[in-house]
């Protein structure tokens, strides 16, 4: 599912839940490719079962690791 939708290079990205019910390693490899298309430029928005706590800690991690 992924894969299709990187093959019509959109500028912003939507992610829901999109390391629910899957293993460690798939998890992993899926936020590089968040990561990697972070890096590019593209925006990410990132729906996750875990809700705001997560997504807050993830924005300050990204804020820091720019400035």
């Amino acid at each position: 599912m992924i894969g299709k939708a990187l093959l019509v290079d959109p500028s912003v990205h939507l992610f829901a839940d999109p390391t629910g019910g899957i293993d460690v390693g798939t998890k992993y490899e899926i936020h590089v490719l968040m990561r990697k298309l972070a890096a590019q430029g593209r925006g990410i928005l990132l729906i996750a079962a875990l809700g705001i706590p997560y997504a807050t800690r993830t924005l300050r991690q990204r804020r820091e690791a720019t400035a």
